[in-house]
């Protein structure tokens, strides 16, 4: 079993080994835009699952999988996590750009039956506003003095 940590060193920390799961986000019609790059595994994906909860709670998100070349049971809870706090939200959460082997996981676990999937970003954010409106995404109000 490998460690995704290396030994420290008296000049370094501990840092990570292999694949890390970087995240782009981006403002869009109605939400958010949120792009990993990398492999979402048990290491990484609960700082993903906490970045799209904290995006559903300032609108509507696409998550862009079309950087994410690994998907385990890990990534998969944190995607099922987020569509189902989508749905008590009354926010939509699309799931787009799935590669050819993330798409196999998604069809095999029938997740493909529960989440709205796109085959790419520009269908998943007409999805999210068929009109063609660009509305600034929804922010929390500073606080009152």
């Amino acid at each position: 079993m490998t460690s995704p940590l290396t030994e420290p060193t008296p000049d370094r920390e501990l840092e990570p080994v292999g694949p890390v799961l970087t995240t782009t986000t981006t403002p869009v019609a109605r939400g958010w835009c949120v792009a990993p790059h990398g492999d979402l595994d048990l290491a990484t994906a609960p700082a993903l699952r906490e970045e799209l909860l904290r995006r559903l709670r300032q609108g509507d998100v696409v998550l862009d999988l079309g950087g994410v070349g690994f998907l385990d049971s890990s990534g998969l809870h944190a995607l099922m996590a987020s569509h189902r706090r989508a749905t008590l939200m009354g926010r939509r959460f699309c799931v787009a750009g799935a590669r050819a082997g993330v798409l196999t996981v998604l069809r095999l676990t029938q997740v493909v039956d529960v989440l709205d999937l796109h085959p790419d970003r520009a269908s998943a954010l007409r999805a999210l506003d068929p009109h063609g409106r660009v509305p600034a995404p929804t922010r929390p109000a500073p606080p009152v003095a």
